[in-house]
């Protein structure tokens, strides 16, 4: 079969992994929206794949063997390997134990260069670092998605207060939607990353 099949053709396609083929009707061989929510995400994280892919390569030609570079190839395969799959089916974890990994990436970066504030120019900033900031704004855009599935409409942040009729309960708060809170988490930590790893180019 070629890469061609028409299928998609009425605006229906099929989540990845689950079998489903998609079609011109939602309800053919399991096909949701191309704008369902959980696709917008995919989309935005299947880009943010191909600009770390991209980084990743820029990072090892300039520097050969490149703390940043390595990084980075880890990032894609965390990306591949449990953040894609639990946009799909999200498995309940309370907590990825990757963004701790982040986390120490992060202060080990923090140590070399200190930032404080948001930066718009640093030296050296063309190149890896110029690309490696695009990656940082789609990451953005990623965590923006996924926060559309962990975050429902509902209040603009969570105040602490009891639930009311005036401050209903927090979205995340809420079973279908608290099983996204991690990723949403992992992501928020990796633009962090990225951001240090530009600014140390």
């Amino acid at each position: 079969m070629g890469i061609s099949t028409g299928r998609g053709d009425g605006g229906f396609t099929g989540l990845p992994g689950t079998g489903a083929a998609g079609g011109r009707r939602p309800f053919q061989a399991g096909g949701v929206r191309k704008d369902d929510p959980r696709i917008e995400c995919l989309g935005a994280l299947d880009e943010l794949d191909a600009f770390l892919a991209l980084c990743e390569n820029l990072l090892l030609q300039a520097d050969g063997v490149s703390r940043s570079g390595e990084i980075v190839r880890e990032l894609r395969k965390e990306l591949f390997d449990r953040v894609m799959p639990g946009v799909i089916a999200p498995n309940g974890e309370d907590e990825l134990p990757q963004i701790r990994r982040l986390e120490q990436w992060i202060e080990e970066f923090e140590r070399k260069q200190p930032v404080r504030g948001f930066i718009r120019d640093w030296p050296g900033s063309g190149g890896a670092a110029a690309y490696l900031n695009i990656t940082r704004t789609i990451c953005r855009r990623a965590e923006r998605r996924m926060a559309a599935l962990a975050l429902p409409p509902g209040p603009a942040a969570d105040t602490g207060r009891e639930p009311s009729a005036d401050q209903p309960e927090c979205a995340a708060d809420k079973p279908e939607h608290a099983a996204y809170m991690p990723l949403l988490a992992w992501i928020n930590r990796l633009s962090d990353l990225l951001f240090l790893l530009a600014a140390a180019k």
